[in-house]
């Protein structure tokens, strides 16, 4: 996620998985402006922008690294047990 949008909670966001990214458009909880995917938090409970950014970080690493498809596939077995 990066904080470079100028309407207040509103983050853009990468989203690795194609079928995952068209699933959140058709949901409404993403959308598309040109080629950026953005996201906008409402409600009284809104995520603190610093911890975004932390997320943003670690994800930045842990994709290229491959320890992001380590993770998922631990979740997934234990999603199976």
């Amino acid at each position: 996620m990066s904080l470079a949008h100028a309407q207040p909670n509103c983050y853009d966001v990468c989203v690795s998985h194609t079928a995952l990214k068209r699933a959140l458009i058709q949901l409404g909880r993403l959308r598309q402006d040109g080629d950026r995917l953005l996201v906008t938090f409402k409600g009284a409970h809104l995520p603190d922008c610093k911890l975004l950014a932390l997320h943003a970080l670690c994800a930045r690493v842990a994709h290229p690294s491959g320890a992001a498809r380590a993770i998922d596939e631990w979740e997934q077995d234990v999603e199976e047990t």
